[in-house]
């Protein structure tokens, strides 16, 4: 089976980024970016600096049919102890 992670990686899409300073971090509990301190690990944790590598994040994501969430502050959400 598949992962998002080994889908991410055989991409070479941060090769390919004309940003190489993207965050980009596996299994990142998101028990660090809520408020209420709760949630398991993200399959890909992606911190974009500009509008530009967010929509490039984005862009490639979708066309590898990996699903994005956008989380702003953080602020009043929970997220599953399962990621």
């Amino acid at each position: 089976m598949c992962t998002v992670r080994k889908i991410w990686e055989n991409s070479n899409i941060m090769y390919s980024s004309s940003s190489p300073d993207i965050t980009l971090r596996f299994d990142e509990p998101m028990a660090n970016h809520t408020s209420f301190r709760v949630g398991g690990p993200a399959d890909i944790f992606v911190e974009p600096s500009s509008v530009e590598q967010l929509l490039f994040i984005i862009e490639k994501a979708t066309s590898l049919n990996i699903p994005v969430s956008l989380l702003g502050g953080g602020s009043n959400v929970l997220v599953s102890d399962r990621g």
